[in-house]
């Protein structure tokens, strides 16, 4: 069992040839095309890039996905742990092939150029769900977020029984010592970094007991397929459907890990009120395939136990993208993550020594500074949409970043009001019934202050021992 880094950054890529592309389209596709453009999308944090093949005809348009290297895909950009196995295949198109016998709805892959590192794939279009619900109405978020679950619901137990050891996600696994990776990442990033100073000896001795605690909690629960990146710049509305994008990383882990990616997005924050409602409405899905939790409310402590791992993760990958990467467009999302674990830690006493040693640090310093480095000081706005983010500073939203959807173009958003109906996250209700809860949305403000067995192997841990690991 073993834990791999991620892979190095890679340097800029050359664009790919034209006149290849054309002629790929016009003779190796499972249809003749012409090409009548390509443009450059805004890409993710990975190596990869991506264009938009237009064409004459039907379909109008493919997706290109170019890889950094076409031998880079045998090693992952996000670290990984679990058996050793050798990779002689594209994770992309490995786990694509896996994804698509389970039913959900995945990008068809028409060509792939091995000796380019060009996959011409199946175009979603460009509207992402975080896009979808920007402007939606209380009733349509409620239905994309539950044709989002649904989605997750069939690709956790379709993707998960029966085991396929062809596919490299069962050899890859959240064990203790990823868990521990990543969280040792967020206190390399988010906080040494961020700050310009580590924690003190007592503070990190402290922390990192609890975070072990949360790894063993999280590594010890059944093990099942995880996307590792299911949020809401990862799914594509394109019509009635809902696609799933972004999978390369998949891996085995606990059922929450995909629902707290969701629905704690570093990318739209959702009322409690909703989120109460989704889960629930996972938890009768996963009842309907004969995969029911008897506790729900033991579930709800480890989705926010998960919830915690992951938005710590997520912060300090963000100030490593900006610093290793140096891609600072995601470091106006940390106070929105650093917000969710804040608000965690305040819901259970078993946490007070993460309130007490972790807490403190993590507000040393205000997250401004990264809204206006990643967004610029004079395209900050006041909008009565956005919610107050902790740390003393209005979270910045850019709706046009996203995996592969968008062209890449400076973007500046307009005050806006609140929507139809909506509330803010600071007026929230606690009691509002799923039908009439909304969600918080960033806007522009000014600073105001695997393994072989799919099951996993080791210990496993009730749920119900979390309420005593921090004790």
């Amino acid at each position: 069992m073993t834990t791999t880094n991620p892979a190095a950054p890679a340097a800029p890529l050359a664009p790919p040839d034209l006149a290849r592309i054309a002629k790929t389209v016009a003779t190796k596709l499972p249809f003749r095309g012409e090409v009548t453009g390509l443009t450059p999308l805004a890409g993710d944090a990975s190596n990869r890039r991506y264009f938009r093949i237009a064409l004459k005809g039907t379909p109008s348009a493919l997706i290109l996905m170019q890889l950094a290297d076409p031998e880079g895909f045998k090693k992952s950009e996000e670290a990984v742990s679990g058996a050793s196995v050798q990779i002689a295949e594209l994770p992309f198109t490995n786990v694509l092939a896996h994804l698509q016998r389970t039913g959900v709805t995945v990008p068809q892959l028409h060509y792939y150029d091995r000796e380019a590192g060009l996959l011409y794939l199946e175009d979603f279009g460009d509207l992402t769900l975080a896009e979808a619900c920007r402007d939606a109405d209380r009733a349509r978020l409620v239905s994309l977020y539950r044709q989002a679950i649904d989605q997750l619901v069939l690709l956790q137990v379709k993707g998960t029984q029966p085991p396929a050891p062809g596919c490299i996600a069962f050899h890859r696994r959240f064990d203790v010592p990823l868990l521990m990776w990543e969280f040792d990442h967020f206190l390399e990033y988010g906080i040494t970094a961020r700050l310009g100073q580590p924690m003190k000896p007592a503070d990190d001795k402290a922390v990192r007991a609890a975070f072990q605690r949360i790894a063993e909690l999280l590594a010890g629960q059944p093990q099942v397929f995880v996307h590792r990146d299911y949020h809401s710049r990862n799914l594509m509305v394109d019509g009635a459907r809902l696609g799933i994008i972004d999978f390369q990383d998949a891996l085995m882990g606990p059922a929450t890990y995909d629902l707290a990616s969701l629905l704690k997005d570093a990318y739209i924050e959702l009322d409690d009120a909703v989120v109460d409602g989704l889960v629930d409405h996972f938890l009768d899905g996963l009842a309907a395939q004969g995969q029911g939790w008897a506790d729900r409310a033991a579930f709800r402590r480890l989705f926010d136990f998960t919830s915690i791992q992951r938005n710590l993760k997520a912060a300090g990958r963000f100030v490593y993208i900006d610093r290793v990467k140096h891609n600072p467009k995601f470091l106006a999302d940390i106070p929105r993550v650093l917000g969710y674990v804040k608000r965690n830690l305040s819901k259970y006493p078993e946490l007070a020594t993460l309130r007490q040693h972790l807490a403190p640090r993590a507000e040393l310093q205000s997250s401004c500074d990264n809204v206006k480095r990643a967004a610029g000081a004079d395209s900050l706005q006041a909008s009565p949409s956005s919610f107050t983010a902790p740390f003393g500073c209005h979270e910045s939203h850019d709706p046009r970043r996203g995996p592969w959807n968008q062209v890449e173009a400076p973007h500046r958003r307009d005050a806006e009001a609140a929507p139809p109906g909506g509330r803010h996250a600071d007026d929230r209700l606690e009691s509002a019934p799923l039908e009439t809860a909304w969600y918080s949305r960033g806007g522009d403000q000014p600073a105001s202050s695997g393994c072989d067995d799919p099951a996993g192997a080791g210990r496993r841990l009730s749920l119900r021992d979390a309420t005593h690991l921090f004790e």
